[in-house]
């Protein structure tokens, strides 16, 4: 019996190492393809960026969009962290302001528990989403507002790691009954807190997706 019950708890703990991750997935990246657009355009604007001024977090997005801008063939020359009276005259001014609100689903509870009987972080994923509002003001080359709009950028992602399920949770549960409170605080605090070691791996991932739209979204809604 003694046997058994060492047996049984081996392949639970080989079953829980290698069954509760789940590869960082964006499910749904095809909201925000748009078509890559190449080719000479007749009217090349200059272009100013304003500084950036918003939170560590959304740095990333902005030089993202600064990036995908400067690689348009329908701007001519384009210059960041712009300030007036200086030697550069833009046709257009931009102010860019991205905001990321990173954010954890209610869901993770139950996925933690009882999900985690039947691998549910496995095979599904802990629920993740980054919500990116992107806030572009238009000015034209005296600095006057011509126009403001916002670009919204919700993505869906699962995600989950070995360190926030199998040993928090299930072997918890299992093997040590009188630390399942523990276990439980473990699974209240996945289902409210975003996994911040996984916010390189997501912007690798977006990266491309998210500076094409919004750059396209940029050029549909100047129409220079």
């Amino acid at each position: 019996m003694k046997k058994f019950i060492l047996v049984l708890f081996l392949i639970s703990v080989s079953f829980f190492t290698v069954g509760c991750s789940h590869s960082l997935q964006v499910r749904n990246l095809d909201s925000f393809t748009v078509p890559v657009s190449y080719g000479e355009s007749e009217k090349k604007v200059n272009l100013g960026i304003m500084p950036f001024t918003g939170e560590p977090d959304s740095l990333w997005f902005f030089n993202a969009i600064a990036e995908g801008l400067n690689s348009r063939k329908d701007i001519n020359k384009l210059r960041t962290n712009y300030r007036a009276k200086g030697k550069f005259n833009p046709d257009y001014i931009l102010s860019i302001e991205p905001q990321a609100k990173y954010k954890s689903s209610a869901w993770n509870f139950i996925i933690s528990f009882p999900g985690f009987i039947i691998f549910t972080p496995a095979w599904n994923g802990y629920v993740y989403s980054v919500d990116i509002k992107t806030t572009v003001t238009v000015y034209d080359g005296e600095e006057k507002k011509i126009k403001s709009f916002e670009i919204e950028t919700p993505y869906s992602i699962r995600h989950a790691e070995f360190d926030r399920t199998s040993i928090d949770t299930g072997l918890g549960y299992i093997f040590l009954p009188a630390l399942g409170f523990p276990a439980f605080l473990g699974g209240i605090y996945n289902s409210v807190a975003f996994d911040d070691d996984i916010k390189g791996n997501l912007q690798f991932k977006i990266k491309e997706n998210y500076r094409s739209y919004v750059v396209e979204q940029i050029m549909k809604e100047t129409r220079w």
